[in-house]
Parts: structure tokens; sequence; C-alpha cells
């Protein structure tokens, strides 16, 4: 399904407001304010007309997402806030609050660290899903 790009109006300058009549008092300098084509300001409850998809975080085109190590390389936010940021360096976990953490890749396949099992059912290429060890 092929979208077409938006056309983007000109964009026209608009008067700057007339100075004060009182001779006394010091107007700031005008800057020229930007007024896209013949748009009309919109009131802050109104809605945006069109939704704007974002790309996703992570893709693999036209392939499955198979859990490995190097599918977890690079910038992760953890889903408990307060963990914060974290980034996977080969087989080192490093969270941007402290702490550092060693992967361990089984011959099954299995992701282990620091007794958590990333669940390839559940993971996906957006969000990797961690159980309890047995």
């Amino acid at each position: 399904e092929a979208e077409e790009a938006p056309v983007k109006p000109a964009v026209q300058p608009v008067k700057p407001a007339a100075k004060p009549q009182n001779g006394n008092a010091r107007a700031p300098p005008a800057r020229p304010k930007l007024q896209v084509g013949n748009a009309k300001p919109r009131l802050p409850a109104q809605k945006a007309d069109k939704k704007i998809k974002l790309p996703k975080r992570r893709t693999v085109a036209d392939e499955e997402f198979e859990l490995s190590v190097d599918a977890l390389q690079g910038r992760w936010r953890h889903s408990i806030a307060n963990l914060g940021m974290l980034s996977v360096r080969g087989e080192q976990v490093l969270f941007d609050k402290g702490g550092i953490f060693a992967l361990q890749a089984q011959p099954s396949g299995q992701i282990l660290m620091a007794g958590w099992e990333a669940d390839k059912d559940k993971s996906t290429p957006e969000a990797i899903v961690w159980t309890k060890a047995a």
C-alpha cells in the first residue's frame, strides 16, 4: 500500500504588530511570524486531523524474528521505569543507572541473565520478555 507524500504549503511571513503609540514605552523588536498557507491556528483542545505513524524501533524485514544475543544488541528501555535505559554490547548488559550483567547463551538457544531467561515465544523485535529461570 503506497502512501503519498503530504503536500507542503508555501510558508508566508506575517506582518509584524504595530508599535505602541505611546512614545515613552519601548516595544520589543518585532520578529516576523510565519504562517503556513491559509492555515488558521487550532485551539489546544482540538485533535489533529491525521494520526502520525512512528516507525518501529527495530524491524526485521520479511523475516521471522529469532531471539539471539545478536538480536539484543543496542539500546533498550526497561519496562520498570526506575531501572531506566540499558545497552547490550556483546554479552554485556550495561544499565545507565549502574549495574553490569552478563548474557549467557546456552547450546539449547536459551539466553540467561542474572536468574532470568529470555522468552523466545513472547519476545518480538520491539520487546524482549524475560521470565524467572527455573
